[in-house]
């Protein structure tokens, strides 16, 4: 019989589409030493999360058994497998019917092949989709020649060759105009998106959903047909059979008391922000017809079984979103998953209290669109951390190779980087744009969109303390991302490099690792309790300094609290124990005075750059 690791980790993996065949081999590598606490992820990363967790539910659930990571381990196979002679990677990605040709030129420009080559393919497929104005460029071409032959004189020759590249102009004009009529005829009746995640009818293999579904189910130990797997099983795979309920409940309050504690990011359009998934709020309701486009019917059928029983609201067909620990874990992946453009966004129903009509006993909920995390975060870092960690949390990178570090063909290990030392990993990351040109354009273009998506994620891969826990997957240009076409040979060595990146986190924060000179979880501690002494120091100085703070229109803290009462109009309702909480709040402000005042500095020679102890939202 199997056991499972008394070690923890936490991993979080970043977003990138087919980039996600990386992670597959790297969670099989890091199960042989460690038991997976807390997972997230974005996107593709969220769906990496997903499975990493089903496994180890199997294991929790199963006395140790190793099916669940068996399950990931033949991943790359199938992923960089063909199935009626296109890539399976390919082939989970089903259009909608009336995407086909649309879905057929963004393949054609994004395939695989030189530019010349997506060329000549993006061309072919803008004809199937616009005929009408390549015929109308082809009969401009031969009108011409509708009255014999041309003269043969140079400037006649001139004249018709200007005339036959005006039409080709005019044709491929039009027909790029047509393209964008007809994608904007698709795109918004299909929540703006190529894929449902299902594949339409007639198709006899699976979307990229139901493909998930299936995995998941198998990852977890049960069958599709079975129950889908929810955040309160997570949860509560540790308690007995009689006690799951109940330890989900209270899991749902505390996530101390949760087994495995999945998180992942999607993007909510309609708000522009991030929410984390499982909602913490009950906020949300959901059309039961419209999400059997998007999930399988033993998925919806399960939502609409455990929508709590609320008095109806809005339009008739809503049902309130189930509890956090109800929610299938698929919904989540599937919302967090979706690419623009090429998935459908998740439509769910909300409530705009902005408007006064939704003031009154029946306010009308709305669509609320529901798009990739990655819009947001497309790397959460900060998603599982502790001020002083208990067990180390792992982060995968996807990044592209430096040009004078190119890949290497002998050995995918070569292609990861973990920094070295405990200076290592704070230079900036560099985005070069070219002199002149369209590429020079097309750069810029991308570099903005890039800074507005991940300036956060970026500038937190160099703080103290976390860059020596990022393994860094190097990936070129025709690897993962939006390379749907991507072949075996492709995929094997992706997935080897995913694990490569464990290997590297094992060596340096398992077993061996504490043997090690150099970097390893003590050494990763360390640099953290330094840093977190700094930032504690500085603001206990900053609550000493409120304390005391002497302004007739703005009192120091404990002239506030003196006079604070049940009474006060404004500051009673602060204390719902009054005498206790102002005793408890005092010895902190005098703890503050005598430690903000200490005249040894944490600050000094703290790790650097240096963070700040703030407080931001939650997603």
């Amino acid at each position: 019989m199997a056991s499972v690791p008394e070690r923890r980790c936490d991993v979080v993996m970043k977003g990138g589409l087919t980039s996600g065949v990386v992670y597959p081999l790297a969670i099989v590598e890091l199960s042989q030493e460690f038991r997976f606490k807390n997972v997230g992820g974005t996107s593709a990363g969220a769906v990496a999360a997903a499975l990493t967790a089903a496994a180890e539910y199997q294991r929790l659930t199963r006395e140790g058994s190793r099916a669940g990571f068996d399950v990931l381990s033949r991943l790359p196979e199938f992923l960089g497998g063909t199935t009626g002679g296109q890539p399976n990677l390919l082939n989970l990605f089903a259009p909608l019917p009336a995407a086909r040709r649309l879905f057929a030129l963004g393949a054609a420009l994004l395939g695989p092949g030189s530019p010349a080559a997506r060329l000549l393919r993006a061309l072919r497929a803008l004809v199937l989709l616009a005929p009408m104005g390549a015929l109308l460029a082809l009969v401009m071409a031969l009108l011409p020649f509708a009255a014999g032959p041309p003269p043969a004189s140079p400037a006649a020759a001139a004249t018709l060759v200007v005339h036959v590249a005006m039409a080709v102009v005019v044709g491929l004009v039009l027909m790029v105009g047509l393209a964008l009529l007809a994608a904007g005829r698709v795109l918004p009746a299909h929540g703006f998106g190529l894929c449902s995640g299902m594949a339409p009818p007639g198709r006899t293999l699976p979307g990229v959903t139901e493909w998930l579904h299936a995995t998941l189910q198998e990852a977890a130990g049960r069958r599709p047909e079975d129950p889908p797997l929810t955040f309160g099983d997570l949860w509560s795979a540790e308690a007995s059979p009689a006690d799951r309920a109940a330890t989900a409940a209270r899991a749902e309050k505390d996530a101390e008391a949760r087994a495995i504690d999945l998180q992942m990011i999607a993007t909510a359009l309609s708000h522009g922000r991030p929410y984390h998934l499982p909602f913490d709020n009950r906020r949300f309701s959901f059309d039961a017809a419209e999400m059997r486009g998007y999930f399988p019917a033993a998925v919806v059928d399960h939502m609409v079984a455990a929508a709590p029983r609320v008095e109806a609201e809005g339009p008739a067909g809503l049902h309130r979103l189930p509890l956090a620990r109800d929610l299938p874990v698929l919904v989540a992946a599937r919302m967090s998953l979706s690419v623009p453009l090429l998935f459908s966004m998740v439509p769910l129903y909300a409530v705009d209290f902005t408007f006064k009509k939704n003031r009154g006993p029946h306010p009308q909920p709305e669509r609320c669109w529901f798009v990739d995390g990655g819009l947001a975060s497309n790397f959460p870092v900060t998603m599982f951390d502790e001020i002083l960690p208990r067990w180390p949390t792992f982060f995968i990178d996807l990044s592209t190779f430096h040009e004078q570090y190119p890949k290497s063909e002998s050995d995918e290990c070569d292609n990861v980087w973990m920094v070295s030392g405990a200076g290592n990993g704070t230079s900036d990351r560099w985005l070069r744009l070219p002199d002149s040109g369209l590429r020079a354009l097309g750069r810029f273009g991308a570099a903005l969109l890039d800074t507005m998506l991940n300036w956060h994620d970026n500038a937190q891969l160099t703080v103290p303390g976390y860059r020596d826990r990022i393994a860094h997957v190097k990936l070129g240009p025709e690897e993962g991302g939006l390379n749907l076409g991507m072949d075996a040979e492709k995929v094997r060595s992706l997935a080897e490099r995913g694990r490569c990146a464990a290997v590297k986190l094992r060596e340096r924060f398992g077993v061996a690792g504490a043997a090690r000179e150099g970097l390893n979880w003590n050494t990763h501690r360390w640099t953290r309790f330094r840093s977190t002494m700094a930032l504690l120091q500085k603001a206990l100085r900053q609550s000493a300094a409120a304390a005391r703070y002497d302004d007739p229109a703005y009192p120091g803290y404990r002239a506030l609290i003196a006079r604070s009462s049940d009474a006060h109009p404004h500051t009673g309702y602060w204390w719902s124990r009054r005498a206790e909480h102002q005793r408890l709040v005092d010895e902190f402000l005098v703890e503050a005075e005598r430690l903000g005042e200490a005249e040894v500095s944490f600050g000094e020679d703290a790790p650097r750059p240096r963070p700040e102890l703030q407080i931001t939202p939650r997603p």
